[in-house]
């Protein structure tokens, strides 16, 4: 799996792309703000104590609320971009 920096904003938000190798899975830890991933290539699957285990396929999105930690992996090879802050609301 290869991780890359896209974009760093100045309102907190990062932009990622993450590629998973074949049978690369990769879980992520629980977070104070919420996450989105949309599958730009390949395929492959999530799996989440809130949602259970789901197929992901090209143009899949993925929003992940705080504090759940779901894996993510591929059989055959996936591409996803990631936009992860600057979601949160003042308390």
């Amino acid at each position: 799996m290869l991780l890359t920096g896209v974009a760093d904003l100045p309102a907190g938000v990062v932009v990622s792309v993450l590629t998973f190798a074949p049978g690369t899975q990769l879980t992520l830890g629980a977070s104070e703000d919420m996450e989105m991933f949309c599958v730009i290539t390949g395929s492959g699957w999530v799996d989440s104590n809130e949602s259970g285990r789901q197929d992901l396929d090209l143009g899949s999105r993925l929003f992940v609320p705080k504090g759940d930690t779901p894996t993510l992996g591929s059989t055959g090879g996936m591409m996803v971009v990631g936009v992860f802050g600057g979601w949160m609301m003042p308390e």
